[in-house]
């Protein structure tokens, strides 16, 4: 029975069946795989042979897939607390594979999700995490966040009840655990941070509808705090974290994960309360630390990164040429960090779209930057 079960998963994910032959007969194929996921068996090599099955029809019939994710992706994402190495690896390699199909998630996901972990997911995580195993626990998190998107803002007990896993890996000692902490938590930024709530609203302003002025409803003020709720509780553990000494690889992940959330925020980065409580904390906290030795590159890759899209910005023509002259020296900058970093950690660039239309009128973050170029140069070796 084991062998006729991995050949039949085998056939979908190698053998070059064509896509329309694939999709007359798409709902049949899916529960098979998914059977075959779960094998009663318990054969890890027909859930191995299942899973690449999966990836093989989410790459031939991603909206297909995207349509069902509710019923194949829960018996995969739920082998991410296995304590077999090898299930996780396959797992998280799946959901790599068919992130572009499944995130932003479906409701239908985001609702299975929310069942998985209420009595499931949420006991596995703290039981997992008390093993010992963290890194692959708060890794696990943030899938599950991410997989939750826009829905975890109905399910703020839920969320609180989640955010018991972060607050035990941020503060570990371990560097690895911190940085996987950092990673993680842009899955948070992903489900808190949605295009529909960018900033700014019509707040106590006046609007024209078919040149009658009417007055703004509450409803955008309301809209407004939660979504400065959101953002402080994000922005929380990046503060204390870069007020705090800690390892150099660790700094460069809160950067990095903050530069992450500038680039989520988008247009809201021009609002004064999302300017005060996102950059000024960031900025402050970054200055108040003496320089040293490896302090002082952490600190030069985060401004590069922000005054190469500010100054960008204030630049009608671009010379191109040039501008890939400044992004070779922003990693060769990266490259001169490696030396001092313990923990293994790589730098993404993520562009900050608010600057490509900013205006001159938006004082406060101009003033920001320009006292961050004149601080920058005065501090660099």
């Amino acid at each position: 029975m084991k062998s006729v079960c991995n050949l039949g998963v085998w056939c979908i994910s190698i053998q070059q069946l064509s896509t329309p032959h694939l999709a007359a007969h798409f709902h049949s194929l899916l529960l098979a795989i998914v059977h075959a996921i779960d094998n009663p068996i318990g054969s890890l090599s027909t859930t191995f042979e299942a899973i690449q099955a999966v990836m093989k029809l989410a790459t031939l019939l991603s909206e297909n897939m995207r349509e069902m994710s509710h019923i194949w992706a829960p018996p995969v994402y739920r082998r991410l607390l296995s304590s077999d190495m090898r299930e996780r690896d396959m797992s998280e390699r799946c959901l790599l594979n068919t992130r572009s199909t499944i995130l932003p998630p479906p409701l239908n996901l985001s609702k299975a999700v929310v069942k998985d972990l209420k009595p499931r997911l949420l006991t596995g995580m703290h039981h997992v995490l008390t093993n010992g195993m963290k890194v692959q626990t708060i890794q696990a998190w943030g899938w599950f966040i991410r997989l939750l998107g826009s829905h975890a803002l109905k399910n703020r007990q839920l969320i609180n009840q989640m955010l018991k896993i972060p607050e035990q890996t941020f503060s570990d000692h371990d560097s690895q655990v911190q940085i996987a902490s950092q990673v993680a938590w842009e899955g948070l930024i992903d489900a808190l941070v949605q295009p529909t709530m960018i900033l700014p609203f019509e707040t106590n302003a006046t609007k024209k509808d078919n040149g009658m002025e009417q007055i703004g409803t509450n409803g955008s003020e309301i809209q407004k705090k939660g979504y400065l709720k959101s953002t402080k509780l994000i922005m929380t553990p990046l503060i204390g974290i870069m007020s705090t000494k800690c390892d150099v690889s660790v700094h460069l992940a809160c950067l990095n994960t903050w530069c992450y959330l500038l680039h989520k925020l988008d247009t809201s980065l021009s609002d004064s309360s999302i300017i005060r409580m996102v950059l000024e904390p960031v900025v402050e906290a970054v200055f108040q630390v003496d320089p040293d030795c490896k302090s002082i590159w952490a600190r030069n890759l985060c401004i590069d990164h922000l005054l190469n899209d500010f100054i960008l910005a204030k630049c009608k023509d671009i010379d191109y040429d040039s501008l890939n002259q400044v992004n070779h020296q922003l990693l060769g900058k990266t490259s001169r960090i490696a030396p001092f970093v313990s923990g293994s950690f790589s730098w993404k660039q993520y562009p900050i779209k608010t600057f490509r239309w900013l205006s001159t009128k938006n004082h406060d973050l101009t003033v920001i930057l320009t006292s961050i170029l004149m601080i920058f140069y005065s501090y660099t070796p």
